[in-house]
C-alpha cells in the first residue's frame, strides 16, 4: 500500500513538472507574440502573464506542501510507534 502511494505521488509530481514546462513554453510564446502581434493589448498580456505566474507558483508550491504533510505524518507515526 505504501509503495502504491509513493508511486502515485511520483506520477503526480511528473505531471506537475510537465505542466510547468508547458507553462514556461507558453510564457515564451506570449512574450514572442507580444512583439509579433502589436494589436495584443497590455491588459490582455498582463492577464495571460498573471495566469501563467499563478499556475507556475502552484506547481512549485504543491510539492513543498506535500513534503511538509509527509514530514508531519512521519513525526506523528513515530510518536504513535513510541507509545506502543
Amino acid at each position: 500500500m505504501k509503495n502504491y502511494l509513493k508511486f502515485k505521488f511520483f506520477i503526480i509530481y511528473i505531471v506537475f513538472w510537465i505542466l510547468m514546462l508547458m507553462i514556461l513554453s507558453l510564457s515564451f510564446v506570449a512574450v514572442n507574440g507580444m512583439y509579433v502581434d502589436k494589436e495584443l493589448t497590455e491588459t490582455k498580456y498582463g492577464v495571460i502573464e498573471g495566469i501563467i505566474l499563478f499556475l507556475g507558483m502552484a506547481t512549485f508550491i504543491y510539492p513543498v506542501y506535500w513534503v511538509k504533510k509527509r514530514i508531519e505524518y512521519w513525526k506523528q507515526s513515530k510518536k504513535n510507534s513510541d507509545l506502543h
